[in-house]
């Protein structure tokens, strides 16, 4: 099945007799190399000899085989080399060997038509094992290149209904990355890692995606709502949710859809939801989106400068804002403000798409 051109075989063997036998028997297009013991072999393999395979014979004097069959398979360079154990006839260790991993156990008598076909199976069945092996990890690194394809796509795909949702309110252009940066921010100085951050990121890209299904009348009528208005506006975080539910592989982006607008107080919309009852996400992205808001020029209300913007976050904390939240905002605005930090522009930031199984922290 594959040549042998390259096949070396270690014979591992205290007989000579047993040696000149042995080479006798192998096929002689193979390169059959003797060594009388484990330390000779060892000085061999430290030369850099890599052998296809290992003959151990068992008549190896003063030696605690198990001991002898566990050092060969340890060693870094031989632990994937397949080792054909040579017992005695009488030898009741056939079973205990393969059991360990020997790649096969023969018993003596040799014959030489067994001792070769029996080598060819365990040499052609390692080759076998190693190509199959270099296709899996051609497949593997072929994926990961398609995977990296997929997350540029979906990243372009949410970057585009952000941007799509922020054209229908021309009070609102930038909104939804701004969000998503701020919202990144508190979450950094939370504590959690780029996984959390990435997920907490595109949230915020797509926390008002439910404004899609609100007519542009509304969203665009300059000056303040009427009861009707603000109730199909209030709509929007249902509407969102609806949309992003969908999408079950990451379900707490459609958290940050829904939650959003919800109050610390409970006095907040759609569900009425209060304290802790409120998921992470929204927590955070519900303090982002008000700094923006606060911050950005609106037909009915003047823009806050942050300094002002600051001030009212805490003044609403343990009302609107979940209080430990709102104060890391604070903090993170009044540093910005004295040019300690800036903020971060987080768009090709992040290199991994998120997993689920990294989200449970963000479910409290």
């Amino acid at each position: 099945m594959f040549s042998k051109d390259t096949q070396i075989l270690l014979c591992i063997s205290s007989n000579v007799s047993e040696q000149e036998n042995i080479r006798n028997l192998i096929n002689g297009d193979r390169n059959c190399v003797f060594v009388k013991s484990e330390r000779e072999a060892l000085a061999l393999l430290k030369s850099r000899l890599r052998p296809s395979l290992i003959l151990l014979d068992l008549d190896y004097p003063g030696n605690d085989y198990f001991t002898l069959f566990s050092r060969l398979k340890s060693d870094p360079v031989l632990e994937n080399t397949p080792v054909i154990i040579l017992i005695p006839e009488d030898s009741g260790k056939e079973a205990f060997f393969l059991t360990i991993g020997a790649a096969d156990v023969i018993r003596k008598p040799l014959a030489q038509e067994v001792l070769n076909r029996r080598i060819d199976n365990v040499i052609n069945s390692q080759y076998v094992n190693d190509y199959l092996i270099t296709k899996m990890y051609s497949y593997r690194d072929s994926l990961a290149e398609e995977h990296k394809k997929l997350v540029i796509y979906t990243k372009q795909i949410i970057k585009s209904l952000s941007s799509a949702i922020d054209a229908k309110d021309t009070y609102t252009n930038g909104h939804s990355v701004r969000v998503a940066e701020y919202a990144c921010e508190i979450a950094e100085a939370m504590g959690y890692d780029d996984k959390m951050l990435e997920i907490i990121y595109q949230a915020g890209l797509l926390h008002d995606i439910g404004k899609i299904g609100v007519s542009d009348t509304v969203l665009r009528k300059p000056g303040e709502l009427n009861e009707k208005e603000m109730a199909a506006i209030r709509q929007h975080p249902i509407i969102g949710h609806e949309i992003l539910s969908s999408i079950t592989e990451i379900p707490l982006i459609s958290y940050g859809a829904r939650w959003h607008h919800e109050r610390y107080d409970g006095k907040g919309y759609p569900d009425g939801l209060k304290g802790e009852e409120i998921p992470l996400i929204p927590r955070i992205i519900c303090v982002a989106d008000a700094y923006d808001a606060m911050t950005s020029n609106r037909s009915y209300r003047r823009q806050l400068s942050p300094l002002e913007a600051r001030e009212e976050i805490l003044r609403n904390c343990g009302t609107q804002f979940d209080p430990e939240i709102g104060k890391i905002a604070a903090s993170i605005i009044e540093k910005n403000i004295s040019g300690e930090i800036s903020f971060k522009n987080r768009e090709t930031t992040f290199t991994s798409i998120f997993s689920p199984s990294n989200n449970k922290a963000l479910y409290a």
